[in-house]
């Protein structure tokens, strides 16, 4: 037998299958969440509005969001739909903690090769770069990979110049 009892909040005439009888439910007009008296109860003033539960925002079955915990998959896969897509691909940022980094195609001081050889990444929070495997600074293989080629540049200089020295055309 069905239960009729009224939303304390809205004033709504609702009707629910009297097994609901001593649960709570979200009302469909104004979205509150009220105790359903049991049927011994006849008492229609007494129903108290519970304030201190969050609101459920979907709408669909009132019974379904109290009663069913939600379970671990859905939390993650919440969690990941509010993240942005490399969130957690790299490692947090060294200079400010966090997570979610852009991977970094091109550098002043390793042109398009050197990010792609190092695993440069961009925080997003902070703008510091670092290398998004091992969490370092990539500040060691950028002094490296500017300065090996301009010493091979100069010594490459030096033995063309001694070269054409000693065949006597300078």
């Amino acid at each position: 037998m069905p239960l009729d009892f009224k939303c304390p909040e809205c004033q709504a005439a609702l009707r629910v299958k009297d097994e609901h009888a001593g649960k709570k439910m979200k009302c469909p007009k104004c979205a509150q969440v009220v105790a359903i008296p049991k049927p011994d109860d006849d008492v229609v003033a007494d129903v108290d509005v519970v304030e201190d539960e969050p609101q459920p925002e979907e709408a669909g079955d009132p019974f379904q969001a109290l009663e069913q915990p939600v379970s671990k998959k859905e939390k993650v896969a919440a969690e990941k739909a509010q993240r942005g897509p490399n969130y957690g691909k790299y490692l947090p940022c060294p200079h400010c903690g966090a997570k979610e980094a852009k991977k970094v195609n091109w550098t002043w001081w390793g042109s398009f090769y050197g990010p792609k050889l190092f695993n440069q990444v961009r925080c997003l929070e902070c703008g510091g770069g670092f290398n998004g495997k091992t969490g370092d600074t990539n500040l060691i293989p950028a002094v490296l990979f500017v300065t090996i080629p301009l010493v091979l540049i100069v010594v490459l200089l030096f033995f063309i110049y001694f070269m054409l020295k000693r065949k006597g055309l300078l």
